[in-house]
């Protein structure tokens, strides 16, 4: 679960489709949010946080009006 600077997700989708991301710190406060399209099958989403903040992340994926969410550790 701990990450550095790239964060991916696996996601498994029944169609193409929109989706979109979102992280925030600790805070609550958002530091990254990326639209992106998905196709049927699975899909492997790759991300660079270029922010500095090193500490829990909380994210959310929005696909297809659900809400998917977790929380992941960044490092130095």
């Amino acid at each position: 679960n701990p990450f550095t600077d790239y964060l991916t997700f696996k996601i498994l989708s029944d169609k193409e489709q929109k989706a979109d991301l979102r992280l925030y710190n600790a805070a609550g406060q958002e530091i990254f949010n990326q639209n992106q399209s998905l196709q049927r099958g699975h899909n492997e989403i790759n991300t660079q946080l270029t922010t500095e903040y090193v500490g829990l992340i909380m994210y959310t994926w929005t696909i297809d009006n659900q809400v998917y969410s977790g929380t992941v550790a960044r490092v130095n």
